[in-house]
């Protein structure tokens, strides 16, 4: 009889690509041009005051240069596209931005793709970073598996072994590549004798 035995594996995300949004007339389009191609539309004066600043505030945010910032953010309060601007503030800068901003945000964009997205980088930053009582206080169930795994890690740094492990189990059954977020659980399951031969030899 021959046996296989789970590999567990790291797998890695594809990067995400950069929006550049371009605002037309009363529409906004969102185009995926390259910073320099609309730099150059810029120099060429194609684009409104207003679109000039917004891509100089990227610029700004990119660079982490908090007076341009927080000037472009003056300029741009009322300009549609205002909310990216915060959003990619802070979606690079976590560090230096209070917890309160970044919660007013997800609560003011609610339901809506910037909303979603800052929140998962804001929990990703917390596991990194191990503010793993933050994490929990703010994690509600997710359907990315990264998230999940770092709930679990989360619990099991602050004294909830048991309800880790149960979380833990599922998802090691259920994946054979397990990514950076969820290799610690299968230590964790390891360390605390979780898994079952049939568990193993599945």
């Amino acid at each position: 009889m021959i046996f296989s035995i789970k590999r567990r594996q790291t797998s890695s995300e594809p990067p995400s690509l950069k929006n550049i949004v371009h605002s037309i007339g009363g529409g906004i389009l969102l185009m995926s041009f390259s910073l320099s191609f609309s730099l150059a539309l810029a120099q060429n004066k194609l684009l409104t005051p207003n679109q000039q600043d917004f891509l100089n505030a990227y610029q700004a945010i990119k660079q982490n240069d908090r007076n341009a910032i927080a000037s472009y953010k003056r300029k741009l309060k009322n300009y549609p596209l205002y909310p990216y601007v915060l959003y990619h503030d802070y979606r690079r800068n976590f560090k230096d931005t209070p917890k309160h901003l970044i919660k007013q945000f997800i609560a003011d964009n609610k339901n809506s793709y910037l909303s979603d997205a800052l929140y998962r980088n804001w929990l990703t930053h917390l596991a990194k970073i191990g503010y793993w009582t933050t994490y929990l206080e703010e994690y509600t169930p997710q359907k990315n598996l990264s998230l999940q795994c770092y709930n679990i890690q989360a619990l099991s740094h602050r004294k909830q072994l048991k309800t880790a492990l149960k979380y833990a189990k599922p998802i090691w059954e259920h994946n054979t590549k397990l990514n950076a977020a969820c290799r610690p659980i299968d230590t964790l399951l390891r360390k605390h004798k979780q898994l079952t031969g049939t568990m193993v030899w599945n």
